[in-house]
């Protein structure tokens, strides 16, 4: 497994990008509306680390709780892998819990992603190896 973003809750997404710009990092997805999450998102990136920042867009977002707790902060981390249902198989069999079901993101030509917890380091994402 390789480290392909860590994910990033922010309440003002332009303010938290812009941030990031003067932080040296560089826009690779501009800002887009998800409306499973019912969230705005954004990828950055510098010296070979990927940023995803969220935004709920209201309180009928899945994530609006998290933001609510935590702020602005990250709150996961995405590791990319060859095989995604086996490596969900695989972390289950090490006590990992199943959290969201695997679902494919149009804006990032259908690549697929799941969540998981584990009770001693919180929530990871997968993703497949694929170009976006």
């Amino acid at each position: 497994m390789k480290i392909h973003h860590i994910g990033y809750l922010v309440k003002e997404i332009d303010k938290a990008i812009e941030e990031f710009k003067k932080l040296g990092f560089i826009i690779t997805i501009e800002k887009c509306f998800d409306g499973n999450y019912i969230a705005d998102f954004a990828f950055l990136q510098k010296d070979g680390y990927c940023v995803e920042l969220i935004c709920p867009v209201n309180d009928k977002s899945p994530i609006y709780g998290l933001m609510k707790k935590h702020k602005n902060s990250p709150y996961h981390i995405c590791y990319e892998v060859d095989n995604i249902e086996q490596t969900i198989n695989d972390l289950i069999k090490q006590g990992y819990l199943l959290f969201k079901e695997i679902f494919s993101v149009s804006v990032l030509n259908n690549k697929r992603f799941s969540f998981l917890m584990n009770s001693h380091i919180g929530m990871i994402e997968l993703t497949e190896k694929k170009d976006i």
